[in-house]
């Protein structure tokens, strides 16, 4: 598994790793995602915009709450909404990765030294789009003693290691949920998301011709091409990224199937996803920004 760019695992509280691809339906109560709908984020809500070095540890202060700060040093640096929203005890007006905080006292001397530069260091990694749903409802959700949407102006980092499995912009599907979610995320500075082998190739056939082939030669069917690089990127509506106006680093992971591969007898699919990267990091050029772009295959 990639590494998030934290350099922590995709892990619990517990060290279990978690990732999910699966689809399972949200629970009625909880408010869903509606890409059109912006999380409305409020001009009161503090950010703070320092405390950022890259290391994403977990802050230190000396006029802390001492036991709060013992506190933060026991929590884990990246947040799978996948466990946060399969526990028994999930609720996003009360999410688990805050509740040994909401313990404590808080004071407007502990928010700003302390709360927010740990909610900035931290790493959310969302596997699904049943992830995304959850986490908006979190960001969309009064949390008792908090100010309104905090979160939504403190989060810094995403992980997105199921982005592949977006099935693509279409005629009933005028966004990808995964890119929507970032955009609104004012602080969001890094971002790490997937493609897959099958994410830059096709068939070769045509679906009629597709019918006949497997008929006749069934590993010959299987035959697939790599993508235009402007098709994969309006796909997965990639252009969205620019929306991101406080991004510094992209992380783009290259998951290899070596299946895909063998099948692919025109073009190299990782050559396709470097490419897109190569494409990121033009179209930020092109606005005037520069954003560190990577592209990483993923293990």
């Amino acid at each position: 598994m990639e590494a998030d760019m934290s350099g922590n695992s995709n892990t619990s509280q517990n060290g279990s790793t978690e990732v999910s691809r699966s689809e399972t339906p949200l629970n009625a109560s909880v408010q869903t995602f509606a890409p059109g709908q912006a999380l409305q984020i409020s001009s009161s809500s503090a950010i703070v915009t320092n405390g950022i070095n890259g290391t994403h540890s977990h802050p230190a202060s000396a006029s802390a709450n001492p036991t709060l700060q013992t506190t933060l040093r026991t929590l884990p640096t990246t947040i799978s909404i996948t466990t946060e929203r399969t526990s028994p005890a999930a609720d996003p007006t009360r999410p688990l990765f805050l509740t040994p905080i909401l313990t404590s006292p808080i004071t407007p001397q502990v928010w700003t030294t302390t709360i927010l530069a740990y909610i900035r260091s931290l790493t959310f990694t969302l596997a699904s789009t049943t992830d995304i749903y959850y986490f908006t409802a979190i960001l969309r959700s009064p949390i008792p003693d908090f100010p309104p949407l905090f979160l939504a102006s403190n989060i810094t980092t995403l992980s997105l290691p199921g982005f592949h499995w977006f099935s693509g912009i279409s005629l009933n599907r005028v966004s990808n949920p995964y890119l929507t979610l970032s955009t609104h995320l004012p602080s969001l500075s890094h971002l790490s998301f997937t493609l897959h082998s099958a994410s830059v190739t096709t068939s070769v056939w045509g679906e009629r011709q597709m019918v006949e082939m497997e008929r006749a030669d069934p590993t010959r069917a299987r035959a697939r091409k790599t993508l235009r690089v402007a098709a994969v990127c309006e796909t997965y509506d990639l252009k969205a990224l620019f929306l991101c106006t406080a991004l510094q680093k992209v992380r783009v992971v290259y998951v290899r199937s070596e299946t895909v591969e063998g099948f692919t007898v025109v073009g190299e699919p990782e050559g396709v996803v470097r490419e897109v990267g190569e494409w990121v990091r033009e179209g930020f050029r092109g606005l005037g920004r520069v954003v560190e772009v990577k592209v990483v295959r993923e293990g």
